[in-house]
């Protein structure tokens, strides 16, 4: 089966995978059971627009998921039936809002991490997208000096930020105290993604 240009991709359960592609506008599944089969979850081309794709899945248990638009710059809701339930963070600059979202990650206590290329790095929110605080907020002097182009949390509750100016990740504390810099393998490493392992490691997918 051709599977196109995958976007995004996420766990329904232990044995189910969802995931988008960039030729259109559906959630696709594919089980453990039957792993060269892909069912059709989701036709979003109405809700969000034939145009549009989500570039991130991310499951919140019972209310749902939550779909990054990157080309509207917004991050939306949807139900466990894949209907829109409107947008959670909108699209702009200031607290609360992203100007050009590069990915959204969910914390163990269901708070949001979102990065962003434009506006400030890293905002973190609470479940119903009401902003809390900014990443490094104790360093003002460094908030908007740098690209942020991903984020995930490890399981010791460290928020991991791959700052793409500074060619380092950063290390928040769940607070958004910055504890760590560790410097990229090499210059031209470029994070997309990340995602932590249960046994203490930081998986990076590098463009």
């Amino acid at each position: 089966v051709d599977l196109g240009h995958p976007l995004a991709v996420a766990f329904a359960d232990e044995n189910e995978v969802l995931f988008t592609r960039s030729s259109d506008g559906l959630v696709l599944r594919a089980s453990r059971e039957q792993p060269s089969v892909y069912d059709t979850v989701a036709d979003l081309s109405t809700a969000i627009g034939p145009e549009r794709r989500l570039s991130q899945l991310i499951a919140i248990g019972a209310d749902g998921w939550l779909g990054l638009d990157e080309k509207s710059g917004q991050v939306l809701r949807f139900d466990q039936a894949w209907q829109s339930k409107g947008v959670l963070v909108p699209h702009g600059s200031g607290k609360g809002r992203v100007l050009a979202p590069t990915s959204v990650t969910k914390l163990a206590d269901n708070r949001l991490v979102v990065t962003d290329s434009k506006n400030h790095p890293g905002q973190v929110l609470a479940p119903d997208g009401r902003f809390l605080f900014y990443l490094g907020w104790s360093a003002p002097g460094d908030q908007r000096g740098w690209e942020a182009v991903a984020a995930a949390a490890d399981n010791q509750g460290r928020i991991w930020v791959a700052d793409e100016t500074n060619a380092v990740f950063r290390l928040f504390d769940a607070a958004g105290g910055e504890t760590l810099q560790i410097p990229f393998p090499h210059p031209l490493f470029l994070p997309v993604a990340l995602c932590p392992t249960i046994d203490e490691r930081m998986c990076v997918v590098e463009e």
